[in-house]
């Protein structure tokens, strides 16, 4: 819905500029407050709904994910003033000219911006490989890397041992692992891995009798 308020906006903001109706032109500013709101409600609905996510998203990906929210809107709007401009600019006396010509601009601009704005995947960076699964005693570990030390039951062993998938992370390039080793970053990782293949719950521990 705000993506549709920002492209009126956008769409209006020329013709009420040429006929010198700057009172439309405030409202402007005032979508883009209203922009900002909706990254900060998105961001506030996301947090309520880590107490129900098995695996949280963490702080990071959540204002990712406000921030993009947000991005969009300014995207309808830029692509709606684009065209705007572009069809006074050409002002041809056939007015489907006019809007060939305005959806033509409006697509190389959102060519544009889809380029520039689209961030990296884990496997741009990476190699993901699947992991050897090893339990010793209570501890796991994954290729030889200590993960951790609260398998202390047989059934938690077992489980881990038949059913366990692992994956590691390696860098194509060494600065890439500043990112990888980013705690934001592999909160997010994990997330969306545990989305994708699901999780299998169990206690790892006994109950006392």
């Amino acid at each position: 819905m705000t993506g549709f308020v920002a492209a009126a906006i956008g769409a209006v903001a020329i013709p009420a500029i040429m006929t010198k109706n700057f009172v439309a032109v405030t409202f402007l500013a005032l979508a883009i407050q209203q922009f900002r709101d909706v990254r900060r409600a998105e961001r506030d609905s996301l947090k309520d709904l880590e107490n129900t996510e098995f695996t949280p998203r963490g702080d990071a990906y959540i204002d990712g994910i406000a921030k993009t929210f947000e991005a969009r809107n300014y995207f309808a709007l830029v692509v709606a003033l684009v065209t705007g401009i572009t069809m006074q600019l050409v002002s041809h006396m056939i007015q489907w000219v006019n809007i060939l010509i305005g959806s033509l601009a409006r697509l190389v601009v959102l060519f544009i911006l889809k380029c520039f704005s689209k961030g990296k995947t884990v496997g741009d960076i990476a190699d993901v490989q699947l992991g050897k699964v090893e339990v010793r005693d209570s501890e796991l570990f994954v290729d030889g890397i200590y993960v951790m030390n609260q398998l202390g039951t047989d059934n938690a062993r077992e489980l881990y041992r038949k059913e366990g998938i692992a994956a590691v992370n390696y860098p194509r390039e060494e600065h890439f692992r500043i990112t990888l080793d980013h705690f934001g970053q592999r909160q997010a990782i994990l997330f969306e891995a545990t989305r994708a293949v699901g999780v299998k719950r169990y206690k790892l521990y006994t109950q006392g009798l």
